[in-house]
C-alpha cells in the first residue's frame, strides 16, 4: 500500500529524475517494512504558488507524505524515516546548499484504504 506524495516549491534546484529517487524510496520501503514492490505508488507534485515564512526568494520547501497500513512499530517507522530523510538529502543536495530549503517527512498510517487490483 505505500503511498508517496511529494509537494516540492518550484524553486529547488535539482532537475534530478523522479523515478531515480522514486525507485529508490520503493526499494528501501519493500525490504525494510516490508511490504510487496508492486504496492508502492508514488507521486510528484510542484508548487508554483508557495509563500514561506518571510517570502524571500530563497525559501523552498520539499515535503514527503508516505502512506501506509498500521501495524508497524514506532522503532520500525523510525528506522524508515531515518532512512528516507538520508535519501532526501542526497536527492536535494544542491537545494539544501544554495538555499533555504526546508526537507520534512511525514509518515501517515491509515486505517481505510480499499483497493482493486485487475
Amino acid at each position: 500500500m505505500p503511498q508517496l506524495t511529494l509537494e516540492y516549491s518550484s524553486n529547488v534546484i535539482e532537475e534530478f529524475p523522479l523515478a531515480d529517487f522514486f525507485r529508490k524510496c520503493h526499494d528501501l520501503l519493500s525490504e525494510g517494512l516490508p511490504t510487496k514492490l508492486q504496492n508502492c505508488k508514488s507521486r510528484a507534485i510542484c508548487h508554483q504558488q508557495y509563500f514561506i515564512a518571510d517570502g524571500q526568494a530563497d525559501h523552498a520547501f520539499a515535503h514527503l507524505q508516505i502512506r501506509l497500513l498500521p501495524g508497524r512499530s514506532p522503532g520500525l517507522l523510525q528506522k524508515i524515516a531515518e532512512e528516507v530523510i538520508e535519501l532526501l538529502k542526497v536527492h536535494f543536495a544542491r537545494s539544501i546548499d544554495q538555499l533555504n530549503l526546508q526537507l520534512s517527512l511525514e509518515i501517515q498510517e491509515t486505517g481505510n484504504y480499499f483497493k482493486i487490483s485487475t
